[in-house]
């Protein structure tokens, strides 16, 4: 097992980091910021027209979910009040 440990740190224990990613030099936030500028460059929706389908199909089964949560709630109430009344015609 220390054979294991002992090639891990060869190959991967120098930490050195670089001093340019992307073009941008060490300091971290002008990093930060060109990776979030990227990134909300790439996570934009291709179509307008389709993303807002999209959410409006998502705001949709979104509601259906809701009415199925509220509908299964009123059931399991109607079936404790079913088991009320024939529990109570039971013993009296």
């Amino acid at each position: 097992m220390g054979d294991f440990w002992h090639i891990w740190k060869l190959k991967f224990g120098n930490s050195s980091q670089a001093s340019v990613v992307d073009g941008c030099s060490n300091e971290q936030q002008s990093i930060a910021d060109t990776f979030a500028s990227v990134f909300k460059s790439v996570c934009q929706p291709n179509s307008q027209v389709r993303h807002e389908q999209f959410k409006s199909v998502r705001f949709l089964v979104n509601c259906i979910n809701i009415i199925f949560k509220i509908l299964s709630l009123v059931f399991s109430i109607l079936v404790c009040v079913c088991l009320f009344f024939l529990l109570l015609t039971v013993y009296l």
